[in-house]
C-alpha cells in the first residue's frame, strides 16, 4: 500500500496581542524552517493580528497534533530568542488550532472557531 504525503490547513492563533511588522517578517522565515526540519513543505502562509494561516504537505506519519504542536514550539522559541518583547511568553501561538485536510476552510469557519478558542479561555 502506498501512502503519500498529507495536505493539511492549519490556523494558529497568537497568544500577544499585537504581531510587529519585524516579527511578521521573521515568521515568513522561521515558519518555513520549522516545517521543512518536519519533512514538510510550507505552500503557502498568511500572517494576520488574530491568525497565522498554514497550508501544507506533511509526510504520513506525523498527526496534525504533532505538526502543529512542533510549529508552535519551535517557533516561539526562536523568536523569543530574536524578539525581548515576547521573553515572558510560554509560547507566541495558543494551544487551540484549527487543523483541516483537503479544500481550504471557509473564511467563517475559521472566524468561527477563533471567536469559540479565545472565548472559551
Amino acid at each position: 500500500m502506498l501512502v503519500s504525503d498529507i495536505e493539511y490547513h492549519i490556523v494558529l492563533i497568537p497568544s500577544i496581542e499585537d504581531i510587529s511588522p519585524a516579527m511578521k517578517k521573521d515568521l515568513k522565515y522561521i515558519v518555513p524552517d520549522s516545517v521543512t526540519h518536519l519533512k514538510g513543505r510550507l505552500l503557502k502562509m498568511e500572517v494576520a493580528q488574530d491568525r497565522l494561516y498554514l497550508r501544507l504537505i506533511g509526510p504520513p506519519e506525523l498527526s496534525p497534533v504533532d505538526i502543529a504542536g512542533t510549529i508552535i514550539s519551535e517557533v516561539s522559541t526562536r523568536m523569543k530568542r530574536v524578539h525581548e518583547t515576547l521573553q515572558g511568553y510560554s509560547a507566541i501561538f495558543r494551544e487551540d488550532y484549527y487543523v483541516k485536510t483537503g479544500a481550504r476552510p471557509k473564511k467563517e469557519q475559521i472566524d468561527d472557531f477563533i471567536l469559540i478558542a479565545k472565548n472559551r479561555i
